[in-house]
């Protein structure tokens, strides 16, 4: 029965499940030019690791450079690393190593790796391959050997510090890090485009740093090369230093103006230095990629609620992730009066749009003037009502309001009453009639001599229409309201030709325009209207601004002019307050945000408040200081970028799109160092695409990068200079080797530590192996049946005839 039952299992395929606690290592051994000095280091902790492990694990050897070799395969320890001879050491390629490890592996083990390393890592992707191999079951833990100590005498040019692009006429300044463990002198050659010296320098122990620049005089780019040579310096592959330049023509500026008239004046000031491009805030470029044409943006006097959908989220990556540079600049629609608040661009800002609580409580008398002749008939005198009771409700207690209808005639709805009986008040404002007639001097007329008569720190005017009023002279009276501290914004209903009109007395009466193109929307516009009217930010006042900050944006002017009102805001905590008032109010402030700049100007640069400012000479410097200090190269005018990671013998770029079009391919065109010309594979990753491509010769190399949509059209474009110089294997002072192995062994689930019995005693979890037992099955039926025909076989006469003989012998011997 047990046979039968066992031959049905052969015959099933049945496996059976047995844990293994075999454990198959490689000790993976750095053998490039960086360790050479730590030979012997390396050789002593290879023997220890593998003499420290127990009687199952079996335990092999590589060794890599460039390239990776087996010393010794698994379960064949020995051969020797001090022999060991590899065909380019120039390079330190972990992940090759780790590959070729793990293309070894036995699959019924516990497999593990074990890196003794400096961590200058020059080529590879090691830290992904080390989470893919973590994932099958591979542990790796690393050893760090510290090659940063010198028993030798070492001069070298650790990096070249150059702007990653300059804009042509301008110059090309570069700081040069020489470091060394020792005094002495040396001389430092420096070969580019348009400069030719050698200067002898003094170099101390520790780091040195001296500085170069050369004028950019064409487009394209302009590269350079640094050589340092010094007395006992022993290394001279780290000599050299190679630096590319990109240079373009002169910046591109982009102004968006609610009022493009109101950049006129700068718009010629700044046309020698700039190519100057003004649109309207509707007008504002949709896509990043269009933003990303120019180098800076000037939001002049410009509401939020007027940009396209979109715009302001561009706009942050455009300066965090780009490093575009943004300027804003005051006036009666922007700001706190432009509706910045909860966008990402009040997070962009080097200002809070909100003072501090005192200014909240300043005490405010307001009229509410509203047309009501024969074309507000219906929904939108009925919203205009609703508009006016929302507004009233959203008083403070310390306020006034009035309400003034007109027509063909004038009415007081209601006399300048308290906040606290805003019940009488909209209960007359429900009571308002439908008339005839679209005249509006006289109602401003009342309201100026309603408020003239009253006292209140703040005195404002809200006019709602939807027609051309039938009258003239309003804009005399609106200036004069203004001149005696009363301000006025107006509400236009609909889209008609009047809403320049109205956009016109918000203006002279230094206050907000508002359009409602529906009904519907006027209720939350006056709300908004009104509570914005309380808080006194807007200063009509004369000054001259006080340095807070000396930066050289303030450098050569011999005075500050007069600034005639300004914006209140308060300074956020990281920036830099440069320009204030008396009141300790920023007038100018900047800050970096990500990869760029941005600056606030409270004032404004159209002229009403700014006249001084535009129309002198320290003024004017000012101005072009204020565009030039925060200018930042936008490489490529492309909404696209890249990070590059430059190696001994290849160079990885990652490419982030920020904008995807539809069908769109992404292509990349190489130009290398000696000139010649291919197209490069780009892979797509998670965040965009990326390639590697052969930069082994020194010199500079250009990597164009394409977006195409499905028609092949040209969405985007980033060019890419890649200077390639030494080998990072000779950074002998380069720092993060211990850091790189610390992450790659918590990649690869393991431990980072310099101790040989640490290593051994880490305890690995068995693995589960599954196992055919066809040959044990087959030895057990073999068995089997040779039991079987031998008990068929014998006789039970046999066996009693054979038990006696045998005791008949035995007692025979006894005698």
């Amino acid at each position: 029965m047990v046979m039968v039952t066992l031959l049905v299992l052969l015959i099933s395929g049945f496996n059976i499940m047995l844990q293994s606690d075999w454990i198959s290592m490689y000790i993976v051994a750095d053998l490039s030019d960086s360790t050479a000095s730590s030979r012997e280091e390396i050789q002593q902790y290879v023997k220890d690791i593998a003499k420290a492990a127990d009687i199952k694990t079996k335990t092999g050897v590589i060794a890599f450079a460039r390239d990776s070799v087996y010393v010794s395969r698994l379960g064949a320890m020995g051969g020797s690393l001090e022999k060991q001879e590899l065909e380019d050491a120039s390079v330190t390629d972990i992940n090759a190593a780790l590959l070729l490890a793990a293309q070894d592996f036995p699959e019924d083990t516990t497999n593990r790796i074990v890196i003794i390393s400096d961590g200058k890592v020059t080529d590879g992707a090691s830290e992904q391959t080390a989470a893919q191999l973590a994932k099958k079951g591979v542990r790796i833990d690393t050893v760090y050997i510290d090659t940063t100590v010198l028993d030798y005498p070492e001069v070298q040019i650790s990096r070249v510090n150059a702007p990653s692009g300059v804009f042509q006429g301008k110059s090309a300044d570069y700081e040069i890090i020489v470091e060394s463990n020792m005094d002495t002198h040396g001389t430092l050659t420096i070969h580019g485009d348009n400069i030719s010296q050698t200067i002898d320098i003094e170099i101390k122990a520790g780091e040195n740093v001296y500085t170069a620049s050369q004028r950019t005089l064409q487009k394209g780019a302009v590269n350079c090369s640094f050589e340092v040579s010094a007395a006992l310096d022993t290394k001279k592959e780290n000599n050299t230093f190679i630096s590319s330049v990109a240079v373009k023509d002169k910046p591109s500026l982009l102004i968006l103006a609610e009022n493009t008239s109101e950049a006129g004046t700068l718009r010629v000031m700044l046309a020698n230095e700039y190519n100057v491009t003004v649109r309207s805030t509707r007008g504002a470029p949709k896509t990043l990629a269009n933003l990303c044409n120019y180098d800076q943006v000037l939001l002049l006097n410009a509401a939020c609620t007027n940009m396209p959908e979109g715009f302001t989220a561009n706009l942050e990556q455009y300066v965090e992730k780009k490093g575009g540079s943004l300027i804003t600049a005051g006036g009666g629609s922007t700001y706190i009066y432009g509706e910045m608040e909860g966008t990402e661009l009040e997070n962009m800002l080097p200002i809070d749009l909100h003072a501090e609580e005192e200014e909240m409580d300043k005490s405010l008398a307001m009229v509410i003037v509203i047309d009501n002749s024969s074309s507000m008939n219906g929904s939108p005198l009925q919203m205009a009502k609703l508009g006016a009771i929302k507004s009233v409700n959203s008083m403070k207690k310390n306020s006034h309001v009035g309400v003034i209808t007109f027509s063909s005639v004038v009415e007081i709805v209601s006399p300048l009453t308290p906040a606290e009986r805003k019940g009488e008040v909209t209960k007359s404002i429900s009571a308002i009639p439908q008339s005839h007639g679209t005249k509006l001097y006289n109602a401003l007329v009342s309201a100026q001599q309603m408020l003239n008569e009253f006292e209140a720190e703040m005195k404002h005017v809200i006019i709602l229409s939807d027609g051309q009023p039938s009258d003239s002279g309003f804009e005399d009276v609106v200036k004069q309201m203004y001149e005696q501290g009363i301000t006025t914004s107006a509400i236009a209903l609909g889209s008609g030709s009047y809403a320049s009109l109205m956009e016109n007395l918000a203006k002279l009466g230094g206050g907000r325009y508002s359009k409602a193109l529906t009904p519907i929307d006027l209720p939350e516009i006056m709300e908004a209207e009104t509570i914005r009217s309380q808080v006194d930010y807007y200063n009509n006042v004369t000054f001259v601004p006080q340095v807070y900050t000396y930066i050289p944006v303030l450098g050569g002017m011999d005075e500050i002019p007069e600034l005639h009102g300004y914006i209140s805001s308060s300074m956020k905590e990281d920036a830099t307050c440069v320009l204030y008032t008396d009141e300790d109010r920023p007038i100018y402030s900047v800050w970096n945000y990500g990869k760029g700049s941005v600056a606030s100007f409270m004032s404004d640069l159209s002229g009403n408040w700014s006249s001084d400012w535009l129309n002198s000479q320290s003024g004017k410097l000012f101005i072009f200081n204020m565009f030039d200090s925060i200018l930042k190269y936008n490489a490529g005018n492309a909404a696209l970028y890249a990070d590059v990671n430059v190696g001994a013998y290849s160079t990885r770029v990652d490419v982030t799109i920020p904008e995807s079009v539809e069908n769109q391919h992404i292509m990349a065109n190489l130009t290398a160092a000696d000139g010649t010309k291919q197209e490069i594979l780009m892979t797509e990753t998670e965040k965009g695409y990326t390639c590697t491509f052969d930069t082994e010769e020194e010199g500079v190399y250009q990597l164009d990068v394409i977006q195409l949509n499905g028609k092949n059209d040209v969405c985007d474009k980033l060019s890419i200079p890649v200077a390639v110089t030494y080998s990072p294997e000779y950074d002998v002072y380069a720092s993060g080797g211990e850091q790189m192995l610390a992450k790659l062994a918590e990649t690869g689930r393991g431990v980072q530590t310099n101790n040989a019995e640490e290593l051994s005693e880490i305890e690995v979890t068995p693995i589960e192996v599954e196992k055919n037992p066809l040959i044990l099955f087959a030895v057990i039926i073999s068995i089997a049946v040779i039991a079987d025909i031998a008990v068929r076989k014998l006789r039970k006469k046999d066996i009693t005839d054979f038990w006696k003989k045998l005791s008949k012998n035995m007692k025979r011997e006894v005698k």
